[in-house]
């Protein structure tokens, strides 16, 4: 019986795994490792950059223990984030294409956010207050095989991102 458990369990893994690549939208919550991880989501746990267990390519310049759950909401999206530095940035591996992206900032605590992806400015000098939340999507050209977030210099921890969501441009939005 136990084998029968552990088969099927295994099954469930692989094909939710295969579930949530086959609508061609990846989506990462950058979290701590205490949260647990929302179905059809990938975690980001300020991890260097390199191979993820989910089989996707993506990380940080430089690991940092820089995560956070607030708990100040019941959506696990807003209530959990990460801080970038000024001189880190975040990539993940795509094909060489057109992309639409969509990242979703804001935190606890009123502060500035400067963050572009690619060379595509999202905000530059965007004040936003306390438990307030922005999100923006754009249309993104990856040309090196790697999609990159950078905080264009802002103050030290100023932005925080708390999710993003990358398609290839044309597919088709799923309902979240």
């Amino acid at each position: 019986m136990k084998r029968v458990l552990i088969a099927v369990f295994a099954l469930v893994l692989v094909f939710s795994a295969a579930a949530a690549a086959s609508d061609n939208v990846i989506r990462i919550n950058f979290q701590d490792r205490d949260t647990p991880v929302l179905e059809g989501w990938y975690p980001d746990y300020h991890e260097l950059f390199g191979p993820k267990e989910n089989g996707l390519v993506y990380g940080w310049s430089k690991a940092e223990t820089m995560t956070r759950n607030r708990g100040y909401t019941d959506n696990v999206l807003l209530a959990t984030m990460t801080h970038m530095r000024n001189s880190e940035v975040w990539e993940i591996e795509l094909e060489n294409g057109l992309w639409d992206v969509e990242v979703c900032i804001g935190d606890a605590w009123t502060s500035t956010y400067k963050l572009q992806v690619e060379d595509v400015v999202f905000w530059d000098n965007l004040t936003l207050e306390n438990r307030e939340w922005v999100i923006k999507s754009k249309t993104i050209e990856v040309t090196d095989g790697r999609l990159t977030l950078s905080p264009m210099d802002n103050e030290k921890w100023g932005t925080r991102i708390c999710y993003i969501i990358i398609k290839p441009t044309g597919a088709e939005r799923l309902p979240e």
